[in-house]
C-alpha cells in the first residue's frame, strides 16, 4: 500500500489554474510579479548555469517559454532558440521582450523562432536541439503527462535536458 496517492484535479479546476491561466492582465504582469521572489532567482541561476557550457550556435528549445525569461541569457550566448508555449498572450509577451533585447542589441532576432507549442506532442524531429529547457511546468501535468512530456524532450534532445 502506497502512502501517497495522486488526486487528479477536477478538469474545470486544472484549466482554470493551468495554462488557460496565462492570458491578459495575468500575462502582462508576469515577470514584474515574480522577478525578485527568490525562487525565481535561483531557477534563474541555475538553469543559466546549466547551459552555460554550451557552444555558441547550440540548439535550445524553452518550453513553455512564457514571456521569455531566459531570452536574454540565450541570446548573450549566441544560441539558437526555439520557444514554444500554448499560450498566444505568453507568446506575444516574449515577442515584445524579443523586440526590446533586439533593439538593445542584447539579442539576435534571427536566431529565435517564437511558436506555439504542446510539451505534450512536440511534432518536432528527433534529437533536433542541443538542451531543452522545461521550467515551471511540470506542477500543472499530471503524473502520466510528465512522463510523456519528458519522453518527448528526451526524443528531441542531444545533450541535455534541463526539467
Amino acid at each position: 500500500m502506497s502512502l501517497m496517492q495522486y488526486i487528479a484535479p477536477q478538469r474545470q479546476q486544472r484549466a482554470q489554474h493551468g495554462a488557460d491561466k496565462y492570458h491578459g492582465d495575468i500575462s502582462a504582469n508576469y515577470d514584474a510579479k515574480r522577478e525578485g521572489d527568490p525562487k525565481w532567482l535561483l531557477e534563474q541561476y541555475w538553469i543559466e548555469t546549466m547551459l552555460e557550457d554550451l557552444p555558441e550556435g547550440s540548439g535550445i528549445l524553452d518550453i513553455p517559454c512564457g514571456t521569455g525569461r531566459f531570452f536574454q541569457f540565450c541570446g548573450s550566448k549566441g544560441f539558437v532558440v526555439k520557444a514554444l508555449d500554448v499560450s498566444t498572450d505568453q507568446l506575444q509577451q516574449a515577442a515584445n521582450k524579443l523586440k526590446a533585447l533586439h533593439a538593445q542589441g542584447l539579442a539576435d532576432g534571427t536566431k529565435f523562432r517564437l511558436a506555439a507549442g504542446n510539451v505534450l506532442k512536440l511534432g518536432a524531429p528527433d534529437k533536433c536541439v542541443d538542451a531543452s529547457v522545461c521550467c515551471r511546468l511540470t506542477r500543472w501535468l499530471s503524473p502520466d503527462e510528465n512522463v510523456t512530456a519528458f519522453k518527448e524532450l528526451a526524443r528531441v534532445t542531444r545533450q541535455r535536458i534541463v526539467w
